[in-house]
């Protein structure tokens, strides 16, 4: 454009080179639309394999029977812990009181943390940003369990916080229910680190299908043949200082080997 007015034939020359459109699910009709109209020498329409991913990969994990339960319970209720805990300075205090006094009586948190976060990290829109907040939980299992207990026990509260309180209190007391936390986690890491191969400007698409065989047989070995549960660290997603050099899952399965005992008052 010149001075603000549109290059007509500029405009039209650029529409005529274009051969091949790389767009999300929703607007593949609106490609083939421009293929008929503007943009007639498209020969190839495909969809964005970033968001093919993100979809594909987060929707089986939260539709998975006990994870879709404790997804809801951590992440996408109304009153979700992980929630609570970003939304309320209150829960973000006690995290870090309980999370201190650990490491002030000589203890260690998760994945054999010492230093005290101050929240879960969480922000909901996209399903790779479920990642951080999975391992902080993971690795904040017994300072988490403190916060719900002070909340349960706390007779100032309402009725109604008290009941949610004691509620997700008693489903961490599960093993399960931290080792599911901890295989959710590490699933997720793995799709994220998956996703970020092809989220980029220019991606190769020569290696779209060897690097998709990669990765299924990273899930078979890790998931299926249990190498999730190796005293190793895997991908980039984890952080230092957040019990990086070992999987959630190792994780979790260590904190529920021995029962421990947390006190208020």
């Amino acid at each position: 454009s010149h001075r603000g007015q549109l290059d007509e034939d500029l405009l039209e020359s650029s529409l005529l080179k274009v051969r091949v459109v790389c767009v999300d699910g929703a607007l593949l009709k609106t490609a083939n639309l421009l293929r008929s109209t503007k943009v007639p020498n498209i020969v190839l329409i495909v969809r964005d394999p970033s968001h093919v991913i993100r979809t594909s990969t987060a929707t089986p994990l939260h539709n998975a029977d006990l994870f879709d339960e404790q997804y809801s319970r951590l992440f996408s209720s109304r009153r979700a812990l992980l929630k609570d805990s970003m939304n309320s300075q209150i829960w973000q205090d006690q995290l870090q009181a309980c999370q201190a006094d650990t490491l002030e009586s000589g203890g260690s948190l998760g994945g054999g943390v010492r230093s005290v976060f101050r929240n879960m990290a969480f922000v909901q829109p996209r399903f790779e940003s479920e990642a951080t907040p999975r391992r902080r939980y993971v690795c904040l299992l017994r300072a988490a369990a403190q916060v719900l207990m002070v909340k349960a026990c706390d007779s100032r509260l309402p009725a109604a916080v008290r009941k949610r309180a004691k509620e997700a209190l008693t489903a961490t007391e599960k093993r399960i229910d931290a080792v599911m936390a901890g295989l959710a986690g590490d699933y997720g890491e793995a799709c994220v680190e998956f996703l970020r191969v092809f989220d980029v400007d220019d991606h190769d698409v020569a290696r779209t299908c060897p690097e998709l065989t990669g990765f299924l047989k990273f899930l078979d070995e890790m998931f299926c043949q249990g190498r999730v549960f190796d005293n190793v660290q895997y991908g980039d997603e984890a952080a230092p200082n957040e019990g990086s050099r070992k999987t959630l899952a190792r994780i979790a399965f260590e904190e529920v080997q021995n029962e421990y005992t947390v006190g208020y008052g």
